[in-house]
Formats: C-alpha cells, structure tokens, sequence
C-alpha cells in the first residue's frame, strides 16, 4: 500500500509508542501533522487504553454512591450525639440556676 494521498507524518507504530511513553494525543498530533481527534480514533483502533484528557486530568478520587450515604449517615448520628450531649449539660445547667434561685 502507498502513502501518496496520506498527510500523516508518523506510522501508526512511532504514534502508539509515544503514546504508550505517556505523549499527549495533542503533541503527537504536532508531531503527525493530523488532529488529536485522528490520534485517539487510531489508539481505539487498535484497542490502546486512553488515559483521561483535559487540565485536570482526574485528580479526584472516585467514591460510590453508597459510601458517600454511608458516610452522611455517620456524620449525621456523630451530629446528633453532639446536640444530645450539649442538651444534657443545658439542661443540667438550667436545673443548677433555679437551685441556685431557692437558695
């Protein structure tokens, strides 16, 4: 097969390499004179796992949904123990003045 009519500049091999080197689709696609769109759709062609894209290239850890409620749920029952706990001397307090008032 000849490459007459093809305006990439590098083989589909030198782009999966440098891809797998940890290169950006954008950068490769500088280097191949195409588009970072034509670079990703050559990786899915031949089953090359694509790293996430964009600036902030998933810094964030993935939690569940159920952790996520367990954890409100936690905090909500660590709430409650804290409102009943201030109740209490509240109410201990309230109970020391009026003694207090009869004497």
């Amino acid at each position: 097969m000849t490459r007459k009519n093809i305006k990439r500049t590098l083989e589909i091999d030198e782009i999966i390499k440098l891809y797998l080197e940890g290169a950006s689709t954008t950068e490769i696609a500088k280097l191949s004179n195409v588009s970072p769109r034509y670079i990703r759709m050559i990786l899915s062609d031949h089953n090359i796992e694509k790293r996430p894209f964009g600036s902030w290239k998933r810094k964030y850890k993935f939690i569940a949904k159920c952790e996520i409620k367990k954890n409100k749920n936690k905090l909500l029952q660590q709430e409650k123990k804290l409102l009943s706990m201030n109740i209490e001397k509240v109410i201990a307090f309230i109970k020391h003045v009026k003694q207090l008032e009869l004497h």
